[in-house]
């Protein structure tokens, strides 16, 4: 992430840089996570998910471990 920022910093230092507005600071789509324990069947906690997060927005995503 801190090389994604540097970059960020870098173009934006440039003479002819322009901002450009944002749709969308993260999109994924069709996420899975699935646990798979020796002798014990898969468990999927994520299946298909997809999500956007605005520029602005703050999203935190917590199962029962935390």
């Amino acid at each position: 992430m801190e090389s994604v920022i540097s970059k960020v910093q870098e173009v934006r230092g440039t003479p002819r840089a322009q901002e450009v507005p944002a749709v969308s600071v993260v999109q994924v789509e069709n996420v899975t996570k699935r646990y798979e324990e020796k002798g014990q069947p898969p468990a999927d906690a994520l299946r298909g998910v997809g999500l956007t997060v605005q520029k602005g927005e703050f999203m935190v995503l917590a199962g029962p471990s935390g």
